[in-house]
């Protein structure tokens, strides 16, 4: 988190926030509050928004931590304003797995692409800018393949033919 907030609000003429929420809670708070004062930034609202967990067997529900407390605050179920801060939570959280998953997977088919004979760094680059993913490349034809930048008919033969015999699962 500091290094994030360093990065972002550390840039020359970065606009500061009506209000900066950070997912997680007093300890994340503190970190980013920390990071904050170290930048010289004029003051702005930041809180901490924890989501819900289970202290011991006793479920405690989502909360927002303000800075300067120790306990934090719980707003009413049905707070509009709460309930905004909730979505936006949660989007953030599924556009992070979503991001997180979608590069795994990159990565684990560049692996595997990789070790197709003939493939190297530059031509991996070329498959990932014409290919969106593995169903796609694997319906190419060789002669689409041969058209790419960098390709001779001989690398896209050797491709399709590791494609089509041992090369990489289609669950990948």
């Amino acid at each position: 988190l500091r290094e994030v907030v360093r990065r972002h609000y550390g840039k020359e003429g970065q606009k500061i926030p009506d209000l900066l929420v950070v997912d997680g809670g007093r300890g994340q708070l503190a970190v980013v509050l920390e990071a904050l004062k170290d930048l010289d930034l004029p003051p702005f609202p930041v809180v901490g928004l924890a989501k819900a967990s289970l202290r011991g067997e006793r479920p405690v529900r989502d909360r927002l931590f303000l800075p300067g407390r120790k306990n934090p605050r719980f707003l009413p179920d049905n707070s509009p304003g709460w309930l905004l801060l909730l979505r936006l939570r949660d989007e953030a959280h599924r556009f992070a797995i979503t991001y997180h998953r979608r590069r795994a997977r990159k990565e684990m088919l560049a692996s595997s692409l990789s070790e197709a004979p003939g493939i190297g760094p530059t031509r991996l680059k070329r498959l990932f800018q014409h290919y969106p993913d593995l169903t796609a490349l694997k319906a190419a034809t060789v002669e689409e393949l041969a058209a790419l930048p960098g390709f001779t008919r001989a690398a896209a033969q050797g491709l399709k033919d590791w494609l089509e015999g041992e090369g990489v699962s289609s669950e990948q």
